[in-house]
Formats: C-alpha cells, sequence, structure tokens
C-alpha cells in the first residue's frame, strides 16, 4: 500500500531527489510518495501503522527505497522520434512517525 505525504517540509537534512532541473520548482516538489512496509524483513512501518495518521498533522523519519530499475527499452526503429523519458518518482519507507498537534488544512 502506498501514502502520499503533501504539503511537507523537511527539517535537518533534505531527502534527496531524483536529479531534475534545480532552477525548476514544481507544486508536487513538496509530495513525497511513501511505502509500507509489507513484511518483517523490510525496514519500516506497515500500512496498519500509517493508515490511521490519514488527514493528521505528523512528523517523521523517512529513507529512500532503492528499487532496481529495468533497463531501458531498445528501439526498434531509428527513424522514430522518440518521447523523453520521465524518472520514477522517488519512494521513501517512514521509519519513524508522531503525532503532532493540530490538523491538516
Amino acid at each position: 500500500m502506498a501514502f502520499k505525504l503533501t504539503r511537507a517540509s523537511a527539517v535537518g537534512q533534505t531527502p534527496p531527489r531524483p536529479s531534475t532541473s534545480a532552477a525548476v520548482t514544481k507544486p508536487e516538489d513538496d509530495v513525497y510518495e511513501l511505502q509500507a512496509a509489507s513484511s518483517v524483513s523490510e525496514q519500516g512501518l506497515s500500512s496498519e501503522k500509517l493508515q490511521p495518521e490519514v488527514g493528521t498533522r505528523v512528523e517523521m523519519t523517512i529513507r529512500p527505497i532503492e528499487i532496481a530499475l529495468p533497463a531501458p527499452p531498445k528501439a526498434a526503429a531509428t527513424n522514430t522520434a522518440e518521447k523523453p523519458v520521465e524518472s520514477p518518482r522517488q519512494r521513501y519507507t517512514v521509519i519513524k512517525l508522531e503525532r503532532l498537534a493540530g490538523s491538516c488544512k
């Protein structure tokens, strides 16, 4: 199960982002995709721990999930126009979570 952390602001060390133009910032730049841990061997909080916090104001510690990306497909023809490939959004897992006073706006 995946969750989205929106209107986020980093405190301390900013999580690494996939390389993009530093001059361009988009509204979705303050959105983090969070992946719940689904097995005992994974480090992070399960969806059962994250679900009750949906819609609340929280402080959390996250870490990037390392995902092996598949090799890019080989082009069948050289005269076809190639579309720019968007890099997938970085996903994180939640290591620590604490509910804060107040509500989400």
